[in-house]
């Protein structure tokens, strides 16, 4: 005997993954600017050596012939050429190092990292003129530079487009980071697996149900009768 193939139910689809939000162009260029201001920053640093060499020799001149003989080594010390050469490079490599990975949470639409770059842009803004009141010297050229792609970053940090880049990575990270949706469908993020597969349904043969049991019904299977009860159709007892 055949059964008809019944209709499968088919698997609701899975929702779709969220997508990533474009990387804004005033982000983009910000970060690309700041590239330039390390590299201007790291050339001044380095060409002020001079000037750090005569200040820890102006230093050294100016002490006291009463000082103590540990305060004259330590001031001998600070006027070694190499110590300062290595003084100079290691603030380079770490002022470049915490710029890059501010930018690198910048361009992933971090909010507390474009708040920390502009914060940066505006410091160097304020060293580029605070630059000028000095000596003048070649090393102002390049923190000229630094202070033009500094502004130039501020400005671009503090539009509405990055402000917004940053707000919709957040709401990414968020979806991201939620549970995934279960094959029986409980409530939950998002899945990146599809939707859940079923097998086909067991086809079972349809099972006859046995008779009800009505005692008035005419077809109705009725008890052998028991030694207390009469046979039917006697009457009584035989004499």
């Amino acid at each position: 005997m055949t059964y008809p193939q019944l209709p499968q139910p088919v698997g609701a689809a899975a929702p779709e993954p969220p997508q990533r939000p474009a990387l804004a162009a005033s982000v983009a260029i910000a970060t690309e600017l700041w590239l330039v201001v390390i590299a201007a920053l790291a050339v001044a640093q380095l060409g002020s050596y001079p000037l750090a060499r005569d200040a820890m020799d102006q230093h050294l001149a100016g002490l006291p012939k009463d000082a103590s003989e540990s305060a004259r080594r330590s001031a001998e010390l600070m006027t070694n050429p190499g110590l300062i050469i290595a003084t100079l490079v290691v603030a380079v490599l770490v002022g470049a190092v915490i710029a890059l990975i501010v930018m690198y949470f910048l361009r992933a639409g971090h909010n507390w990292a474009r708040l920390i770059l502009s914060g940066l842009s505006a410091y160097v803004l304020v060293g580029a003129v605070m630059a000028f009141t000095g000596q003048p010297t070649w090393t102002q050229a390049p923190q000229i530079i630094a202070a033009g792609c500094a502004g130039g970053a501020l400005l671009l940090l503090m539009r509405r487009d990055s402000d917004t880049y940053c707000r919709e990575m957040g709401e990414f990270r968020a979806l991201v980071k939620a549970p995934a949706v279960s094959a029986a469908g409980q409530p939950g993020g998002w899945s990146q697996q599809g939707p859940a597969q079923q097998g086909p349904a067991q086809q079972y043969p349809a099972q006859p149900h046995p008779p009800q049991q009505y005692p008035n019904h005419p077809g109705a299977h009725r008890p052998p009768p028991t030694s207390h009860q009469p046979p039917d159709g006697s009457g009584g007892t035989r004499e």
